[in-house]
């Protein structure tokens, strides 16, 4: 079962700020990369990007 234990999120989570470090590189700029800033449906009630925003999303997001 995935998602079952909190580690497989908080690894998620941590995969997402790392892509969050990416995005700002030279290099993805120059290509004009830059994450949705739109809150994800059902997920609005958190800080975007913040820890429980970023729970909420790999919740409802993560797929097999």
């Amino acid at each position: 079962n995935y998602l079952h234990h909190q580690d497989d999120i908080k690894t998620l989570i941590e995969g997402l700020k790392i892509l969050k470090q990416i995005l700002v590189t030279k290099t993805m700029k120059s290509m004009s990369a830059q994450l949705n800033n739109l809150f994800f449906p059902g997920c609005e009630g958190y800080n975007f990007f913040s820890d429980d925003y970023l729970e909420c999303y790999v919740r409802h997001l993560t797929l097999t």
